[in-house]
């Protein structure tokens, strides 16, 4: 088995392993939560959008509970 990666990184000697993954987190996190929100928004009016169009109750704080 190959242990290549293409187009991958290699760390240079004595890099604290555990100190590079969280200066990685500390970028990606506030990213990620950002895109979180969108998808947690989207997901809700679809839901909210389908009990509207198909003449159902929309639950009660739907929105707020989400």
């Amino acid at each position: 088995m190959s242990t290549k990666i293409p187009n991958g990184f290699r760390l240079a000697e004595g890099t604290d392993l555990d100190a590079f993954k969280q200066t990685v987190r500390d970028a990606v996190d506030p990213l990620r939560d950002q895109e979180d929100l969108m998808l947690l928004a989207v997901e809700t009016a679809k839901f909210v959008d389908s009990h509207w169009l198909a003449g159902e109750p929309i639950p009660a704080g739907a929105a707020a509970t989400a």
